[in-house]
């Protein structure tokens, strides 16, 4: 039987897809029918003589034709059985099972001796049939093999052409990245270098703002000490100063009592000089006319008189009185004028100091942030301050206002500083 031409061999391909011929004959067929099957079957390669079930030997068609010439030109007869037509050291024939691939039966067919290496080749299947496969066309199965090889080759070659093209732009590829990234890896330790020297830098700011918050809170614990020390001084002072205010509306007080006394004894030392002058121009009327009632007025009169004078004394000592503790009052008055003056200097110096340390404080946070140390406080921290500062403020100009309320403890001019005073409290009026 014989296969499709239509398979195409590969390296895995085996003997079984070879055309197989069948060609057995036995060993005692005359030899003239075993040349008449091969001139009948032209692809025959050849007669597999087989006896008992065993392959007694493998006769080429060439071999056959040519011991058949032979006999022929020798006038022998063809008659004879084929088995006489073996040569007496034949080689024994080549067996191969179906499942041998090609390329290995080539190689075993050319390890046979060369007389025997074109003989058809024996194949055994597997239910023990035997089937001769021609040696031309194992071959050929082989050049067919080979020639598959060869384009997978070429193919392969070109592939690897190709690889090796694909490598060399990937191999420049990988070099210029690895430039890229020597680059990049010098640029991140440049970068790391400086995030270093940046990361040190910070932590020498963050040293220096610790210091300085250290220094701050120095500053605030200092502030609100020596504040409230001033604070307390101030308002100590303010208490002194309402005191003499109210002591000194007192004061006031009874020394418009007193002059309002002394301007009664004034008033009525007027009109007994008056009626002094009255009874005088009468006594003087009444001696002229020298007569018994004019005595009797005169007399009158000079009782009169006698009340005036004492009267006048009594005004007098009264006024003297009057004018002694109106002395008193106006030397308390420049007493306290006088204390008030001190207390407001005090005041106003503890202010001076205070504003002092608010200043350096305000420059500190006014401090110009590229500076090598600079500082910076909250929105708070500076409202709280500039708050403080106007408080001062406010302080310096109510002792200011104190300081003109006494005015000039020494001036002679009593009218001048009752003036003052009764301008003062029309300004500041006392609270009931």
């Amino acid at each position: 039987m014989n296969m499709s031409k239509s398979v195409r061999m590969n390296p895995q391909s085996t003997v079984g897809f070879l055309p197989l011929h069948d060609g057995q004959i036995s060993p005692n067929t005359a030899a003239s029918q075993v040349i008449e099957m091969l001139q009948q079957q032209p692809h025959l390669p050849g007669a597999l003589l087989i006896q008992a079930g065993k392959v007694q030997a493998v006769l080429s068609r060439s071999r056959v034709f040519e011991i058949a010439t032979l006999r022929h030109l020798q006038q022998q007869s063809w008659q004879e059985p084929i088995v006489t037509w073996l040569p007496d050291k034949a080689e024994r024939p080549l067996i191969l099972p179906d499942t041998c691939r090609i390329l290995s039966a080539t190689q075993r067919l050319w390890q046979r001796s060369p007389l025997y290496a074109l003989d058809p080749v024996v194949l055994k299947f597997r239910d023990n049939s035997l089937r001769l496969v021609d040696s031309q066309d194992l071959l050929r199965a082989q050049g067919e093999i080979v020639q598959t090889l060869l384009q997978s080759l070429q193919q392969q070659t070109l592939q690897i052409q190709t690889y090796h093209s694909e490598l060399s732009r990937l191999q420049q590829t990988l070099e210029q990245t690895q430039q890229f990234l020597d680059s990049r890896s010098l640029a991140t330790k440049a970068q790391q270098q400086q995030l270093e020297h940046q990361q040190i830098e910070l932590s020498e700011k963050t040293q220096v703002a610790s210091e300085l918050r250290q220094r701050l809170a120095a500053v605030r614990q200092l502030l609100l000490k020596e504040g409230q020390k001033i604070f307390d001084s101030a308002l100590e002072a303010l208490s002194d100063l309402a005191r003499s205010q109210d002591y000194l509306l007192n004061t006031s007080v009874d020394l418009a009592k007193h002059l309002e006394t002394i301007h009664t004894m004034s008033s009525l030392i007027q009109q007994i000089s008056k009626q002094a002058r009255f009874l005088g121009l009468h006594t003087a009327i009444l001696i002229n006319r020298s007569s018994e009632g004019g005595l009797d007025g005169f007399s009158r009169v000079t009782g009169d008189i006698t009340r005036l004078v004492n009267q006048t004394v009594d005004a007098d000592q009264q006024m003297g009185e009057t004018v002694g503790h109106f002395k008193a009052s106006i030397a308390t008055l420049a007493q306290i004028a006088h204390q008030g003056a001190i207390a407001t200097q005090t005041l106003i110096q503890q202010v001076s100091e205070l504003d002092t340390l608010l200043l350096s404080l305000e420059q500190l946070l006014n401090q110009d942030p590229n500076s090598p140390n600079p500082f910076t406080l909250s929105v708070d921290q500076k409202n709280n301050i500039l708050a403080a500062r106007s408080q001062m403020r406010k302080i310096e100009r109510v002792s200011h206002e104190l300081s003109n309320l006494y005015g000039n403890p020494s001036t002679p001019d009593l009218r001048a500083m009752l003036r003052n005073i009764e301008f003062n409290l029309k300004r500041y009026p006392r609270k009931e």
